[in-house]
């Protein structure tokens, strides 16, 4: 019988887990921005359409502040913080912002 890549993997991993039949998996997309930030802002052009995107690895542990903000957003409430460095239009205005680390890290 052949083994699915990730059966495979578990198993190697955890060895309890060596005849364990994988009924399905899922996988999402790791979205990124050119700066490794993600984009908060209305999005140009579309009525209503609010983004918050390009979190790559970091959605889950900025959730509770991003969705603090994108609720005071749509209600029309004051923001807790200042999102606009996370502003989509920083990429045309070559305002991308830095890391302390990785490929946009400034020397």
């Amino acid at each position: 019988m052949h083994r699915g890549r990730i059966a495979a993997a578990l198993a190697e991993r955890l060895p309890d887990f060596q005849d364990v039949i994988l009924t399905r998996t899922v996988s999402g997309a790791y979205d990124v921005t050119p700066d490794f930030h993600p984009v908060l802002g209305w999005a140009p052009g579309i009525e209503g359409l609010y983004l918050a995107l390009g979190f790559s690895g970091h959605g889950l542990k900025l959730s509770p502040g991003i969705g603090e903000c994108v609720a005071s957003v749509v209600l029309d409430k004051p923001m807790p913080f200042d999102i606009t460095a996370l502003r989509l239009e920083r990429f045309a205005e070559h305002e991308p912002m830095f890391l302390a680390y990785g490929p946009s890290a400034r020397a």
